[in-house]
C-alpha cells in the first residue's frame, strides 16, 4: 500500500477514486477516539501531495502522517 502524506491545513476539495482511504492525523483529533477512527473510503483529497511512502496498512499511515509535523494523508 502506498501513504500519500499531504500538507494542506484549509479545508480540501475532494474526489471518489477507486481504492483510496484518507484519513487524518491523530494530532488533530485531541481527545476524541471517533476522530482517531474515522476513514474515508474511496474519497481522495487532490493535490497538496508531499510525499509517499510503502506501508503495511492503513493505520501505518495515520501513524506515518501522525509523526510528521506537516502532513496529513491518504493511503492508496
Amino acid at each position: 500500500m502506498i501513504c500519500i502524506l499531504k500538507n494542506a491545513k484549509e479545508e480540501r476539495s475532494h474526489a471518489s477514486e477507486e481504492g483510496i482511504i484518507s484519513g487524518y492525523p491523530t494530532r488533530f483529533c485531541e481527545s476524541s477516539d471517533e476522530c482517531m477512527r474515522t476513514s474515508y473510503e474511496n474519497i481522495n483529497f487532490p493535490g497538496f501531495d508531499r510525499r509517499s511512502i510503502e506501508v503495511n496498512n492503513a493505520q501505518s499511515c495515520q501513524e506515518a502522517c501522525t509523526s510528521d509535523p506537516d502532513a496529513s494523508s491518504t493511503p492508496t
